[in-house]
């Protein structure tokens, strides 16, 4: 009965799971999950999801050979922070017994640059009222939990009607200044807004140019 309950719970945090992540791996009965489709980037906090369905997560033990690992403090949750590109393995052991429970391993990768947002949008289109309702830009990795890690310094807005240019302003810092609210106020359906010469501040206080981007609005 009790082996039966537990495969429920196993599978029940399958399913409840799997639509979150994008890799996961599953071995004699312990299963690991991570939102980044198997890659870990090098010199930042990444979070992965380690379940058994016999052994309780205070009774796991997790090491990896390629930077770090730790608790987070949420059950069965691990923060890994990679040292070197290529790769690393993380070992589960079981700590009541020192058993192995499973290897499994993760490609590393440099941390790719932030993109822009505007409308909380990499790029395309915007609706004209909810484009009036912004109060600034932000820059952010698409998929990765890294809220105001980033800040942009400064960037240029071109805004184009009819193949013709109608603004073309510059601003300072993430939150727009009253010259181009007021630019932002005038625009018109199927006008296209580049948002480009884009400085961020990065961790370290190291300064950036990242790509620009272009919006429809409709």
């Amino acid at each position: 009965m009790k082996n039966l309950l537990l495969m429920g719970f196993f599978c029940l945090t399958i399913s409840t799971l799997f639509g979150q992540a994008k890799s996961i791996t599953v071995q004699n009965g312990c299963i690991v999950l991570n939102v980044k489709q198997n890659i870990l980037y090098i010199g930042i906090p990444n979070t992965i999801r380690i379940y058994d369905k016999y052994i309780s997560c205070d009774s796991l033990q997790v090491k990896t050979d390629n930077g770090r690992i730790t608790p987070t403090g949420t059950p069965c949750h691990f923060t890994i922070i990679p040292k070197n590109f290529g790769g690393c393995n993380v070992l589960i052991r079981n700590k009541n017994n020192d058993s192995s429970v499973m290897k499994t391993y993760f490609r590393t990768l440099p941390l790719p640059s932030p993109q822009l947002l505007l409308d909380n949008k990499v790029s395309g289109k915007i609706p004209i009222n909810e484009l009036k309702l912004q109060l600034g830009v932000a820059a952010e990795i698409p998929d990765l939990d890294l809220q105001n890690s980033y800040i942009v310094k400064s960037f240029s807005m071109i805004i184009i009607r009819k193949d013709r240019i109608v603004a073309n302003l510059n601003n300072i810092g993430d939150r727009f200044s009253e010259e181009v609210k007021l630019a932002i106020n005038d625009v018109e359906k199927g006008d296209k807004i580049l948002v480009w010469n884009i400085i961020i501040i990065k961790p370290g206080q190291i300064t950036e140019k990242i790509s620009p981007t272009e919006y429809i609005i409709e």
